[in-house]
């Protein structure tokens, strides 16, 4: 899916408000680190920040299950001390659906204590990151509580419409992109199309295939909660693990879980290769 990668290069700038709300303070960011170096299973962190002040701000922004989220941390937390020389504060924002699916630290009494900040985006006020003028934080509030979401999602395109054509355009796929995490998709797309300018969607050849995978993303989100409706159903509390196989399942393959459900005696066997 296009989520992680949209979050990522949503913040190619450091997203001040977000940062200020996360650490109760307003922040000035000197400069973004590279994280090259820092690598566990061939993923990066995905933020690594410097404030004017010499502190080190790690950020992750997170949008599903993950067993062993808090042992990546802490091993991020320790490459980059050690190539930085200073501990780096950590800030978690959870942006999926559902339970948060990270722990917020480890404990293993005697010898081992540590926390990070998790903040649930769906608590968050989207008037604070509106009040601001960047347009990346502008997009992100549709991950926020929007009590209104149609008000909300208008008030979104409002500003990306004071854009430049080019950055209007790309405000306008990264939020069709995240709004598909939301359950929103569908709103955006009529909202766009009330807007008084000129955008075809479907003379742009990218927004044109987000909106179609928006269709395809429906059909496939309902094959998978019929899945895991079922396996609990049958089996009983579906594993994390089990939950986050399914999130990036083609649906022919949630197709074939389904239908294994009523011969399978375990929930593994669902599963089999």
């Amino acid at each position: 899916m296009y989520y992680d990668a949209t979050l990522k290069k949503l913040f190619r700038r450091p997203p001040d408000r977000l940062l200020a709300y996360a650490l109760g303070a307003p922040v000035v960011i000197r400069r973004a680190l590279p994280t090259e170096q820092i690598v566990i299973e061939k993923v990066h962190p995905d933020l690594l920040l410097e404030t004017e002040d010499g502190r080190i701000l790690h950020v992750e922004l997170q949008g599903y299950p993950k067993g062993n989220f808090a042992c990546r941390n802490l091993v991020y937390y320790a490459l980059v001390l050690r190539d930085y020389d200073r501990p780096p504060k950590q800030i978690v924002f959870w942006v999926g659906d559902g339970k948060v699916g990270v722990q917020d630290g480890l404990s293993h009494e005697p010898d081992l204590s540590y926390h990070y900040h998790v903040i649930d985006v769906r608590q968050m006020d989207p008037a604070f990151l509106l009040e601001g003028s960047d347009p990346s934080e502008w997009v992100f509030a549709v991950l926020c509580k929007l009590a209104d979401p149609q008000r909300g999602i208008a008030e979104i395109l409002r500003r990306l419409y004071t854009l430049p054509p080019d950055e209007r355009r790309e405000g306008i796929v990264q939020l069709l992109i995240l709004s598909g995490l939301r359950g929103l998709k569908a709103v955006v797309q009529t909202e766009v199309r009330r807007m008084p300018i000129s955008i075809d969607i479907h003379e742009n050849e990218f927004l044109e295939e987000i909106f179609q995978e928006g269709r395809q993303e429906g059909h496939r989100e309902a094959a998978r909660q019929l899945l895991l409706s079922l396996l609990n159903e049958k089996f009983g509390s579906v594993p994390e693990n089990i939950v986050a196989l399914t999130a990036n399942a083609e649906p022919a393959q949630l197709d074939r879980w389904t239908r294994r459900i009523l011969s399978a005696s375990t929930i593994d066997q669902v599963f089999e290769s």
